[in-house]
């Protein structure tokens, strides 16, 4: 198995373990009322996430992005929490846009690891400065700009499907 692979099998181990704690964990259930959500609350979505995302990105330069990644899986582990419903019916209507939320995780834990390989490899002098310039490039142009695209979606899905999935179901 290469080590990319195992980079992403270690990072569903880690985000099924934070997720199970944030799932068990001792949070009191709350009794928000479930809104119809509208254009604008999937905006502010996108909006809000993506700026996580962006810190994330800028926290991974440094190797810290993981902790915060994991902090927010233990946070959708913890969301069921937040409504008087059961977790199956929870986690059944935001199965769309979790899972799209949890690929844009993996995208910046990926680039965190290769972050630091390709640091490491540069002031090894295994590659060049050129080659670690081309690197930020990509995820300035492609990396980043997929993540966001992928967080889009996930608002919009969140909006459009999971919560209108649930408000249908609950009542």
């Amino acid at each position: 198995m290469n080590f990319r692979k195992k980079m992403i099998l270690f990072f569903c181990i880690l985000s099924f373990i934070f997720f199970l704690i944030g799932f068990f964990s001792p949070g009191q259930s709350e009794h928000h009322e479930i809104n119809q959500l509208g254009f604008n609350d999937a905006l502010f979505i996108f909006v809000f996430n993506s700026i996580n995302l962006l810190i994330w990105f800028m926290l991974s330069l440094s190797g810290l992005s993981p902790l915060l990644i994991l902090k927010a899986i233990f946070g959708m582990g913890t969301g069921w929490h937040a409504l008087s419903i059961s977790p199956l019916l929870y986690y059944g209507t935001s199965f769309s846009h979790g899972v799209l939320e949890w690929i844009a995780c993996l995208i910046v834990f990926l680039f965190t690891i290769d972050h630091l390989y390709h640091l490491t490899s540069y002031f090894r002098k295994k590659i060049s400065y050129e080659q670690l310039k081309s690197f930020y490039w990509v995820t300035v142009k492609k990396t980043i700009p997929m993540a966001l695209f992928i967080l889009f979606a996930a608002a919009f899905f969140e909006v459009y499907v999971s919560n209108r999935l649930l408000l249908i179901l609950v009542q």
